[in-house]
């Protein structure tokens, strides 16, 4: 996408919100009689993430640095609307990024002459968000060794009156329970992996909400793509409580298939337990049949301690062993049929306060058909109120990447700085 028609679709789309009309005129009459509300809010923070990528094990660290600003703002026109928009700024720099450049560089006339294979040129490509309607995502500058971006992944129009709820606009769609694996999360998966995007992605979606008694719920979705007849998604969530549990049933046109699902999250004792399924009938002879399940438990302990574990079940995943980190390589984009490469996955994750100001965190994924493994063990310092640092490394067993890298790849070693305001 040009600069220009970026810039046309921010202008346009920011020229929505400024004209939006006040539907309760008479209120805000009566408002500016009353002591003023604050009509807005506005956060955000400022990261810097160091990451080490372990080629050959400890004997090739390739480092990359991303300096990650983001703004949230929201408006609050009247007691009825609310605007919501979130914008996340990267500068990414290193020796990471130049060997992705050079790698590109160097199967660049192979890439061009397989266009079906969807891979990038560069890595200012292969980091661009995939964008389903609104092109709200810009890369500022992709340089060998150096890129800036820029990305509007949130930006609603929320209206909110009696039982209805209505958004429209790039919003998250959380329909998932579980904490790692989402089988019901149609809309916006994300990778467990990638923990410096705590905000997850977006759709571009229209969502109706409607309330009802006795903690019930109906929500209907539609997401439309560019690409409307194989990538569009459109679903309805039914929501209610029985037993002390949440319960949702699920039914949606997903791309080239309809997906049932189902979900729930609830305790036994004092044990949380969640999990959530979901099964996908293609519509055409192109596409496989199969289920995409995962569980979850998780207790605390009076000490401290936080144990979380969960099993996925991907029927469109492999016995054998997988690379991982392919898809995130390929730019290829995420979502419930490929949650995980595996055909099972298993995780154990322990978390402990040490201190008021320590956090300690272990966690394990594991195949066990094939025996590869995650191990990712993680420190946080809290260094005062608005001021955190976090250690975290990502460590796996030898993976050959797939072409044009043809590297063996160990794991990540990343070290961040937040500071939010």
């Amino acid at each position: 996408m040009t600069r220009t028609k970026f810039f046309i679709n921010l202008f346009i789309s920011l020229g929505f919100l400024l004209i939006l009309p006040d539907f309760d005129l008479n209120a805000q009459k009566k408002e500016k009689k009353e002591k003023k509300e604050k009509k807005y809010t506005f956060n955000g923070y400022l990261k810097d993430l160091q990451s080490f990528y372990m080629f050959d094990g400890f004997e090739d660290l390739t480092g990359e640095n991303r300096i990650h600003n983001r703004f949230n703002f929201k408006w609050f026109p009247n007691k009825n609307f609310t605007v919501g928009m979130g914008l996340r700024n990267q500068i990414i720099f290193g020796e990471f990024p130049k060997y992705m450049n050079d790698t590109f560089e160097a199967f660049s006339e192979i890439i061009e002459a397989n266009p079906d294979l969807n891979i990038p040129l560069s890595y200012g490509e292969l980091l661009e968000p995939n964008e389903n309607l609104l092109p709200l995502a810009y890369t500022i500058y992709d340089g060998r060794s150096l890129l800036i971006n820029t990305h509007l992944d949130r930006f609603w129009v929320d209206w909110y009156k009696g039982n209805w709820q209505v958004r429209i606009g790039r919003q998250r769609v959380n329909w998932g329970k579980n904490w790692v694996w989402n089988p019901n999360d149609l809309f916006n998966a994300y990778s467990f992996l990638d923990f410096d995007y705590e905000e997850r992605p977006g759709s571009d979606a229209i969502r109706v909400n409607y309330f009802m008694k006795k903690n019930r719920e109906i929500e209907v979705v539609f997401n439309p793509n560019k690409n409307f007849k194989e990538e569009s998604i459109y679903g309805i969530k039914y929501a209610f409580n029985k037993w002390n549990y949440d319960f949702q049933l699920i039914a949606s046109s997903f791309k080239t298939d309809i997906a049932l699902g189902a979900g729930w999250a609830g305790n036994i004792k004092n044990a949380g337990f969640k999990g959530e399924m979901t099964y996908f009938v293609p519509t055409d002879s192109l596409s496989q049949e199969g289920l995409v399940a995962a569980i979850g438990i998780d207790y605390s302990f009076d000490m401290g301690l936080l144990v979380q574990t969960e099993i996925l079940y991907n029927q469109f995943g492999s016995a054998d062993q997988q690379n991982v980190l392919t898809d995130a390589f390929s730019g290829s984009s995420l979502g419930p049929k490929n949650l995980w490469s595996d055909r099972w996955a298993f995780i154990l994750s322990l978390n402990y306060s040490v201190s008021p100001l320590i956090n300690a965190s272990l966690s394990s994924i594991i195949n066990p058909e094939s025996g590869a493994y995650f191990i990712l063990p993680g420190v946080t310092f809290s260094l005062n109120e608005n001021l955190d640092f976090y250690i975290l490394a990502q460590i796996t067993e030898k993976q050959i990447l797939p072409a044009p890298l043809n590297k063996d790849f160990y794991g990540l070693l990343n070290t961040r700085l937040k500071w939010s305001f």
